[in-house]
């Protein structure tokens, strides 16, 4: 019995370092939302020769043990996707565990502090190539959306970029001038999040959970003794 408790003690500790040591990439191809069909099937049409079929989403989950070795892969597709929905018990589970991390950790949160995880998770773009035009039906209003879109990209994307390449990092933002409310968004980009960020959020989370949790226990406490006075 000991010996399997040991095993079982020196395999956990063993995820949690390979864990603590993996970095999680998520790799986005072929994103494309736009709200006006006719537009969408206009741009489309300019931009790809007629014989060639308009390529689908395209999302791949990999965890990179140093950044060197894959140690696991996961493509997420429209057929992935509708064959997990088909699975009830999956969906069961998936829910369960929502349910708790809300209900534990989320629901305890400031809005404040969702600014914080977003800051602290550290999160690196290794590429990116995002292509967004966006109209109003007021051409002053286009204009402003386009120029603080295109300020904040240039404002935020160095503080996401450890070693910048040119040819791995572009964006564009067109106005759309046609009195219409229109955007269309095409996006590539690899997201690179290292798992020992995920768990230092988590414990603080826990941390701070126990400790008000404790507070409010010792308020009850103090409010049960006064009222015997």
């Amino acid at each position: 019995m000991l010996v399997v408790f040991f095993s079982i003690w020196i395999c956990i500790c063993l995820i949690v370092i390979i864990l603590s040591l993996s970095t999680i990439r998520i790799h986005i191809e072929n994103f494309k939302k736009c709200n006006n069909s006719i537009y969408d099937n206009k741009i489309e049409n300019r931009n790809r020769d007629k014989n060639k079929r308009r390529k689908e989403l395209d999302v791949k989950l990999t965890i990179w043990f140093l950044n060197r070795v894959k140690i696991f892969s996961m493509k997420i597709n429209k057929n992935r996707i509708n064959k997990i929905n088909n699975k009830n018990l999956f969906n069961n589970i998936n829910r369960k565990i929502i349910t708790s991390l809300k209900e534990n950790i989320f629901d305890n949160l400031k809005e404040k502090e969702y600014s914080n995880i977003f800051k602290n998770l550290n999160i690196e773009l290794s590429k990116l190539d995002l292509n967004f035009n966006i109209g109003t039906e007021d051409v002053i209003i286009t204009s402003v959306i386009v120029f603080f879109l295109s300020t904040a990209i240039s404002i935020v994307l160095p503080h996401l970029v450890k070693r910048y390449r040119k040819d791995k990092y572009s964006y564009s933002i067109h106005p759309i001038y046609d009195n219409k409310n229109i955007y269309k968004i095409e996006l590539n980009c690899i997201i690179n999040i290292k798992f020992v960020h995920i768990m230092n959020i988590l414990l603080n989370m826990l941390k701070r959970k126990r400790v008000d949790e404790k507070n409010g226990r010792t308020s009850n406490r103090r409010s049960y003794d006064h009222s015997y006075e």
